[in-house]
């Protein structure tokens, strides 16, 4: 998958290319963690579970794609001050709830423990709002409820 993200078509395209085009909508944002001046993590998130497409305005479901912390930062709380932005940015465009889809063991424990998600369900069974996730059959919706704590 990280191969096909960096290809012409893939959702970073070479050097970063794609990023603009693909998350410069007002339904979306893309967040970057920096450390001194280098790129340690990054988020996205965006309205609706359709990581192609766009939702409409009154869509009170955001969720987060392309999470990423460099190995180096990893358990030092770059991906849960992502989160939280990520959920902030959320919360001020409407939403009530996040969801995401992860297929890694170490991720889902993340979310579930420490940021307080909950399974939704296999994305091998895809429902009306939650799509198919093709890249594993172990991959999994989580979702949270968000308030304006």
């Amino acid at each position: 998958m990280a191969d096909e993200a960096v290809t012409e078509q893939g959702n970073l395209g070479p050097d970063g290319s794609n990023l603009f085009g693909i998350w410069s909508r007002s339904d979306r944002c893309f967040l970057v963690a920096e450390f001194r001046g280098r790129v340690i993590g990054c988020c996205g998130v965006k309205r609706g579970t359709d990581s192609q497409g766009t939702a409409e305005e009154s869509c009170p479901v955001c969720s987060v794609w392309k999470v990423s912390v460099d190995a180096s930062m990893r358990r030092s709380g770059v991906g849960q001050l992502l989160m939280e932005a990520a959920e902030a940015w959320a919360l001020d465009a409407g939403a009530t709830e996040m969801n995401l889809c992860t297929g890694n063991p170490a991720a889902r424990d993340f979310y579930c423990k420490r940021m307080g998600y909950a399974k939704l369900g296999n994305s091998a069974e895809p429902t009306p709002s939650l799509p198919r996730i093709v890249s594993s059959v172990h991959s999994a919706w989580l979702s949270k409820m968000l308030s304006e704590a």
